[in-house]
């Protein structure tokens, strides 16, 4: 089994541990990865620490830029996460965490594949997403690091202090993306 990783040039390296070898791609890939999902055509899905979502066909060694997760390329978005339905030909992102969001919270994002467009259905109040899955139902699960809470508030320790704990989140998207308002 083989592994493939970004390197310091702006591509990918490629490990073979049968062979102890790496190999170097020769592409370029918008920005530095943060975060990327494979697809069963050999297509790389990927979003680059600027916030600028791609994607590498490796069988064409080809790369496309679709734009900024949160449509503004003058910001740097934080994303250390994105799931992929082939299904539905989607693209789904957390986008924000650790104090690098726009508007004090990260924003979910979804980027049409078929349409080449992005939806911005809100902001989460969580400080942060690691990592996001696809269901067989289409229901997109992100694990997310957010404060305590309970009833909508804010949980207290011993100490009279909030504090943060993992959380699975569950957003069940529309068959339609354009019934997001």
């Amino acid at each position: 089994m083989t592994m493939s990783g970004s390197n310091e040039f702006g591509s990918f390296t490629k490990f073979d541990p049968d062979t102890e070898t790496y190999t170097d791609y020769d592409v370029k890939i918008p920005g530095f990865l943060r975060a990327s999902v494979a697809s069963k055509k050999g297509i790389i899905y990927g979003v680059s620490s600027n916030g600028s979502v791609w994607s590498w066909d490796t069988k064409t060694n080809t790369v496309e830029d679709f734009g900024h997760v949160v449509g503004m390329p003058e910001e740097s978005v934080y994303t250390p996460n994105v799931a992929l339905d082939e299904k539905w030909g989607r693209l789904y992102f957390m986008a924000g965490g650790h104090g690098i969001t726009l508007y004090g919270m990260p924003i979910l994002s979804i980027f049409d594949l078929k349409e080449k467009k992005f939806y911005w259905p809100g902001k989460v109040d969580v400080d942060g997403c690691y990592g996001a899955v696809v269901g067989g139902d289409h229901k997109v699960y992100f694990t997310c690091y957010a404060y305590a809470q309970k009833n909508g508030k804010r949980l207290k320790d011993k100490e009279c202090k909030e504090y943060r704990c993992n959380y699975l989140v569950r957003y069940d998207p529309p068959r339609n993306l354009e019934d997001i308002k």
